[in-house]
């Protein structure tokens, strides 16, 4: 055990700044780097390796960074772990950060709310500044709910987290009809923490923080840990350990959020562990490595420094292990079920495809990249709207040509309308295919105020529909219906996964069931037809569809909401497309499943079938989109919401000019 002396530290601080090349000896001789958040509140770190696996280290109440002089001290001077089958773990490849809290160390000790959010805010703004994507936590007491509430608001950049001794508060659950004993025990557990929290007010902070020092002592605990705690903590300001202690107890911050990261959950029976703590931590952290000791005391980091750096060491192995198996299981899934893989890797970028592959698993394989990101990054090398991860759409090394109009707009967010424009047009914004039962009701109801309008033109508005159910812009496609029609169907990439999946649209859907038979008998085939060769559209001409009928279009329009252009096309082609931009372009590759990415919460989202219009070699939607037939020279409107705007004027008055007949 190693405490470090006010002349140890000069000494050591000495030495460094004469001998740069040696090693230093303990955290206080390490530099000072410094951050500021909330404009004027400085917030101390320290750094030691230049290495890729980052750890920070967040001490607990009434603490500092010294509290971690154990840990800085074995991986300074070289812990290593066993091999893994992508590569050896070394502290030689790390980085230690080190951080003095809001109110604590050598930070600033501002008045204000000491809450968990405010906590984690310090810690985000030292990763940032160090450009830290991807680290593990440890914290100690205090610093486990603010490890928590770190990993809770930003889980894709955190590795995985080490508890040791965390503060919890588990407050009791009242069932339906809660019985008199159970409020009784509810509101005792509430005084309780409410109790302890007020013990940290007013003057006789200092002395009730003495005593709770004490109380965290084992039976063993050395002399110079205690002697450590009490030269720090009691020095505490009363108005930030009353803070602190009071935003702790705060029901908010107390969620059952299960954590399904890698854990190392390290704890003592010297805290007063309830018979079922284990219980309750398996519920929190599902993935867990669970320790309870005895008869240590509650600085477990300090008292047994060995068993919490070998358990850092197989949380930082077991974390790489884990995203190196998510990883690899996006990539097949890529490779074996995606629709579109064949005609997005080509022979042309195959090589370059393989390069960036091996790349991310190299990040990975080294701590220094998250799986399901890497995942994330493949899907958007590929380009596919419909392609990616339930977190992770974009991606700076590959940008998707989204539109973002809000950036553009004082306001973009249309709404449905179905109004009258003139005594000649009406408007009839379809915004989404994404609706409920009461949007579609509305849908045939718009269609039959048009009918009763009077209107010998009609513009239809679907800016900003991304897609959803085809089905439900029937009441459109019946009303601008003009002749017999039909559009290229889709095929199946016919594998197991994507047949299984299938099923799971309708369990009991007999179309579904007897489509999943049928390529089933035919799974030697690549592709497998998803209905007929063509879909044919049959209705009957409305007696009252439109002299003039326009589609409006912009980049948002993608999916279901290209379908509804490419029917029209097929049976309405007197009907004119105008918008500025091409649609979306993501109508090729669809029908889409989502699939758990292993050892995360996260999916990744897989097309199944691609358009026979692509397999037959035609021109691809996707990419490119779907061109307006009269592109309009015009500004952006300010806002699009529920109001008739700028581009619905001018197309209205465009409607009536001769030259459209």
């Amino acid at each position: 055990m190693k405490i470090i002396t006010p002349a140890a530290v000069c000494i050591a601080l000495c030495m460094t700044l004469s001998s740069c090349h040696r090693k230093p000896e303990s955290i206080e001789a390490l530099p000072s780097h410094y951050v500021t958040i909330d404009d004027s509140i400085k917030v101390h770190y320290k750094i030691w390796g230049e290495g890729p696996k980052t750890v920070m280290f967040i001490h607990g109440f009434g603490c500092d960074m010294n509290t971690w002089e154990e840990q800085f001290d074995a991986f300074r001077d070289g812990l290593t772990t066993s091999p893994f089958p992508k590569g050896e773990c070394s502290s030689k490849d790390m980085r230690l950060i080190f951080i003095d809290l809001p109110g604590y160390g050598q930070s600033s000790k501002p008045h204000v709310d000491y809450t968990l959010s405010f906590f984690s805010q310090a810690v985000t703004k030292v990763l940032d500044e160090e450009k830290c994507g991807y680290v593990f936590l440890v914290g100690h007491s205090l610093g486990t709910p603010i490890c928590r509430q770190t990993l809770m608001e930003r889980p894709w950049r955190v590795a995985g987290m080490m508890d040791i001794d965390g503060v919890y508060c588990f407050y009791p659950k009242l069932s339906e009809h809660p019985t008199e004993e159970e409020q009784t025990a509810a509101k005792a557990y509430e005084e309780a923490v409410q109790d302890f929290a007020s013990s940290f007010d007013g003057d006789a902070c200092s002395d009730n923080i003495r005593g709770f020092v004490q109380s965290l002592k084992g039976p063993h605990t050395p002399a110079e840990i205690t002697d450590y705690a009490m030269s720090c903590m009691p020095e505490t300001p009363e108005y930030v350990a009353s803070s602190t202690m009071h935003n702790l107890i705060d029901r908010k911050w107390w969620n059952d959020f299960p954590i399904p990261f890698p854990a190392e959950i390290i704890c003592t029976q010297n805290s007063g562990l309830e018979p079922d703590n284990r219980d309750k931590m398996q519920a929190l952290y599902p993935a867990m490595q669970y320790t309870e000791l005895e008869d240590c005391g509650h600085f477990i980091q300090m008292e047994q420094p060995t068993l919490i750096n070998e358990c850092l060491r197989r949380l930082i192995t077991t974390a790489i292990q884990n995203n190196v198996e998510c990883y690899e299981f996006g990539i097949r899934e890529l490779e074996q079920n995606y629709a579109g893989f064949e005609f997005k890797v080509t022979e042309e970028n195959r090589a370059e495809y393989e390069h960036i592959k091996q790349e991310y698993l190299d990040s990975i394989s080294m701590g220094v990249m998250y799986g399901p990101n890497a995942v994330a990054e493949m899907c958007c090398y590929m380009q596919d709207f419909h392609l990616g991860c339930s977190f992770k759409m974009w991606s700076n090394r590959f940008p998707m040509k989204w539109a973002n109009y809000k950036l553009e707009m004082k306001e973009y967010n249309p709404k449905p309308v179905a109004e009258k424009i003139d005594d000649e047009t009406f408007l009839l914004r379809f915004p989404s295919c994404m609706g409920d039962d009461a949007y579609v009701k509305w849908s045939w109801e718009a269609v039959e105020q048009y009918r009763k309008s009077g209107c010998t033109h009609l513009i239809v508005d679907i800016r900003g529909n991304g897609g959803g159910a085809d089905w439900q812009y029937r009441p459109i496609l019946n009303i601008l219906y003009k002749q017999s029609g039909k559009t290229h169907g889709v095929v199946l990439r016919n594998t197991p996964d994507n047949r299984e999946r299938w099923l799971q649209y309708g369990p009991e859907d007999e179309w579904i069931n007897a489509l999943v038979d049928s390529a089933t008998i035919h799974s030697s085939e690549h592709w497998f037809p998803v209905g007929d060769e063509y879909e044919s559209h049959e209705m009957e001409v409305d007696p009252r569809r439109p002299q003039k009928a326009a589609i409006l279009i912009d980049r948002s329009v993608g999916s279901s909401g290209e379908q509804l252009l490419l029917d029209v096309r097929a049976v309405a082609p007197d009907v004119m497309f105008y918008g500025r931009d091409n649609s979306l372009g993501c109508i090729d590759i669809s029908n889409v499943t989502s699939v758990q990415l292993p050892h995360t919460p996260n999916t990744i989202h897989i097309p199944t079938t691609i358009s026979r219009r692509v397999i037959l070699g035609e021109k691809q939607i996707d990419g490119h989109g779907i061109e307006p037939d009269v592109r309009m020279d015009l500004p952006l409107p300010d806002s699009l919401t529920d109001n008739i705007d700028e581009w619905v004027r001018w197309v209205a008055e465009d409607l009536k000019k001769e030259r459209n007949k």
